[in-house]
């Protein structure tokens, strides 16, 4: 028996029901973890501007344990390969995780309490070091102030999550971190 899978679309609007802006979409199999995907500008959907590849969970896990696991997330864009790394890979949640684009380090960093993937909020680093004691390889930091990028969901039974960008930031920066986001949905999704 062949299992052929099915293409999954993950589609982000200017406004709920609005003009598709990005689409970025995965092929998924049965019972297997996704940990691939590639993004484009709706106005192009022929030549993928960013290709995002998720290390996978070893073994086979269930789909929740491969959801809640974080992991590294490899984002490729025309100015190559930047990894985005969470403090304790393998372990449960996917933040903080961390990166460097333009010789700037960020952070994406989990809001409050909550277990919603993308409750996350970007900001940069001023200063990082390993946290005294710890035998997991945590890392703290002095952050700027300002989020660069932060989401919201209206509700749980609400499809949309709505992210938002400080103003200010250039195209192709927005565009990776919305690559980001939604890498993480892609290693999230998993057919059963």
């Amino acid at each position: 028996m062949v299992n052929r899978g099915r293409w999954v679309k993950y589609k982000a609007k200017e406004s709920p029901g609005g003009q598709d802006l990005y689409i970025m979409q995965t092929l998924t199999h049965k019972g297997l973890q996704n940990t691939a995907g590639a993004m484009y500008r709706c106005s192009d959907l022929f030549v993928p501007i960013i290709k995002v590849q998720i290390d996978p969970v070893p073994g086979r896990p269930d789909a929740m344990m491969a959801a809640l696991t974080g992991r590294n997330i490899h984002i490729q864009t025309k100015d190559g390969v930047r990894t985005e790394r969470p403090d304790r890979v393998g372990k449960t949640g996917w933040t903080p995780r961390r990166f460097t684009y333009g010789g700037r380090k960020f952070v994406w960093k989990q809001e409050g309490m909550s277990t919603n993937s993308m409750k996350e909020s970007l900001f940069e680093v001023e200063k990082e070091w390993p946290k005294p004691g710890s035998k997991t390889g945590k890392i703290e930091n002095k952050t700027v102030a300002r989020k660069l990028m932060w989401s919201e969901r209206p509700s749980l039974l609400n499809k949309y999550y709505i992210l938002h960008f400080a103003g200010g930031l250039d195209q192709f920066f927005m565009e990776y971190l919305l690559a980001s986001q939604l890498a993480r949905q892609v290693a999230e999704w998993q057919t059963s």
